[in-house]
């Protein structure tokens, strides 16, 4: 009888001991399968411009799992230093996980393919909105000539020999101009993407974010192409509208936010 109790208490102690080493590999294995992201502490709230304080991030533990596709779009623990005292550029409500996105910085300059050149275009400014405009749009550049006078007035002595007071004496009608709306009259040169507005490289909010100040945004530039050099055609065409107008009535058509020109089709053999 006593070796089947000793018997019976063994297992008992085994099943214990098992259930025990169970529960603590649970609570390891989950202890190391997370991974420290940051947050922004519930009680803290930021707006465009405010710079992060240390005191204002908490860490957020993800698990594993589900962390892999994260890191790319949030700041995990080891990013602390580089994130604080640095401004975001949108409002962000405590309770939220820091995104990389919202500590986006503009872009010291742009980028040009070799056979790519950058053309700087004044344009009207008071025919269009800068901050409703951004770099990677594409516009159209507008022109549409004045009409000509169709009747003009010259003064002139009258000719009565005794030297009258002058009197207005209309000169001969002229031929009038083809309609505004006609193609003769209004030219239209693009597509173009946008590169910059004035020292803008990138949105408007992301340049108050870091208060960098924005000047000459009403002169646009774009992105044109260059193939062995020579400008293409439609950028020769946009060069002697901005040497003949330099900037005076010239206008933007904006394309759509997600417009892309089609790609060429490479010729039939």
């Amino acid at each position: 009888m006593k070796s089947v109790h000793a018997l019976a208490i063994a297992l008992a102690l085994g099943v214990a001991g098992a259930l025990l080493n169970f529960v603590y590999l649970s609570k390891a294995s989950q202890g190391t399968d997370e991974e420290q992201f940051l947050g922004l502490k519930k009680n803290r709230h930021l707006g465009p411009g405010d710079r992060l304080e240390e005191e204002d991030i908490e860490p957020v533990g993800i698990p594993g799992r589900l962390a892999g596709v994260l890191r790319r779009y949030a700041f995990v623990e080891s990013d602390l230093s580089k994130v604080v005292g640095e401004p975001v550029w949108l409002e962000i409500e405590g309770g939220s996980l820091l995104l990389r996105d919202y500590l986006k910085t503009p872009p010291r300059e742009f980028e040009l393919a070799k056979d790519e050149r950058a053309m700087f275009v004044p344009v009207d400014a008071s025919q269009f909105v800068p901050t409703l405009v951004q770099p990677g749009r594409f516009v159209d550049f507008i022109y549409t000539r004045p009409p000509l006078p169709t009747t003009a007035e010259r003064r002139t002595f009258p000719d009565d020999g005794l030297g009258g007071e002058l009197r207005p004496e209309p000169e001969p009608a002229l031929t009038p101009p083809a309609s505004v709306d006609s193609p003769e009259e209004t030219e239209r040169i693009g597509p173009f993407e946008i590169l910059a507005l004035g020292n803008r490289l990138a949105r408007s909010e992301v340049h108050r974010a870091v208060r960098q100040r924005q000047v000459q945004e009403n002169i646009l530039t774009v992105r044109v192409k260059a193939p062995g050099g020579q400008l293409e055609d439609k950028a020769m065409a946009l060069h002697r509208l901005r040497m003949r107008t330099q900037g005076r009535g010239v206008s933007i058509l904006l394309y759509p936010k997600d417009w892309k020109p089609p790609k060429a089709q490479a010729p039939a053999s």
